[in-house]
């Protein structure tokens, strides 16, 4: 069976080592495509099939540069081709009450709803099983594998290689009004900011993110244009939120004064079957001991559960009342807008 003492687990230990270099060269281009930049780039539907279904070999791994929560960053190898790109990783089992790692798979599909693939705020996120002796060579000695298999299960999510901090990008002076990721000059001059701003807060909000303040945001400069994401969501989708919160500005309440009008619109499109289908964000098929990526099949097991088991296959989805939460909030989302209470542009 599947099951263990963290749940659908392996390595349920903490933090890594410190951030480092990546353990090979990485192969051009590592910039994600954006808004502001459409060529010389790395596609996110590409990005998120060689997460999910590429022949990777792990090559590597360091810490991650911010927070505690066994998170690390992995060198990967497709060997299908020899691409090199790097991937943050959170084991399955990392997690806690609260801070749940299938989230962020959750939140990277939410968007979806909203946002054209190379428009994302969230970076291409797939659930994948690496190996148990490469896991044990580079990642963790001490490891032990998601039982039943060979390999230990979490979720991988594409690095941004030239992100930097909220609080850098006001001390470069990308950011020079305003506070934190809020600067209103340039959200009137800047489209391609204003959008990805407002993209970001229509995210987080519709995650209900519950850990949503300026660390958990970075940008990326493009030309002359300011992108923004957003990295961590594994507090969401009605999780306790950080109590920190109270002392920061909340970016799971919207807090610009208008929303990005074609993401609006697409939202206005979804149909009860775009929102069910959250109930299925992955899913995984044992094959000689390694959970590897399949086609998805029609929800099965307890929808009150997020990681599901039937013979040899594994589903990993939001659960009923997480589903449920975000359709609510879109509704009411929806409400305000009409009512005249938010603008879009």
């Amino acid at each position: 069976m599947f099951l263990g003492a963290c749940g659908f687990v392996g390595a349920c230990g903490g933090g890594g080592p410190a951030y480092g270099p990546p353990a090979a060269p990485l192969s051009e281009p590592t910039a994600l495509c954006s808004p502001a930049q459409r060529t010389g780039c790395r596609r996110a539907a590409e990005l998120e099939a060689r997460l999910a279904t590429g022949d990777l070999e792990l090559l590597g791994a360091t810490g991650s540069p911010g927070g505690t929560q066994g998170a690390y960053v992995l060198t990967l190898r497709d060997r299908r081709d020899h691409t090199v790109i790097r991937a943050k990783w959170r084991a399955a089992g990392s997690g806690g009450l609260i801070n749940v790692p299938y989230r962020e798979l959750g939140a990277y599909h939410v968007q979806k709803l909203a946002l054209e693939p190379d428009d994302a705020i969230i970076p291409p996120t797939a659930a994948r099983c690496l190996p148990i002796e490469a896991y044990r060579e580079h990642v963790d000695a001490e490891a032990e594998p998601t039982p039943g298999t060979r390999c230990v299960l979490g979720f991988v999510t594409y690095w941004l290689e030239h992100a930097m901090s909220v609080a850098d990008a006001r001390d470069d002076g990308f950011l020079v009004a305003g506070e934190g990721l809020y600067d209103p000059e340039r959200f009137e001059r800047d489209a391609i900011y204003r959008d990805s701003l407002a993209d970001l807060n229509l995210v987080s909000h519709l995650v209900h993110h519950g850990d949503a303040h300026d660390g958990q945001f970075v940008f990326v400069s493009q030309g002359d244009h300011l992108v923004s994401y957003s990295v961590d969501h594994s507090v969401a989708f009605e999780a306790i939120p950080n109590p920190m919160l109270l002392f920061r500005k909340d970016w799971s309440n919207i807090q610009l004064p208008s929303l990005n009008e074609a993401s609006v619109a697409r939202l206005r499109a979804t149909t009860q079957d775009d929102i069910a289908a959250l109930h299925v964000l992955a899913e995984l098929e044992l094959q000689d001991g390694m959970l590897v990526g399949t086609d998805p099949s029609p929800p099965f097991g307890d929808m009150g559960e997020s990681l599901r088991r039937d013979g040899d296959r594994v589903q990993i989805g939001l659960r009923d009342d997480e589903v449920a939460s975000v359709a609510q909030r879109l509704r009411d989302l929806m409400a305000t807008i009409d009512g005249g209470e938010l603008a879009t542009r």
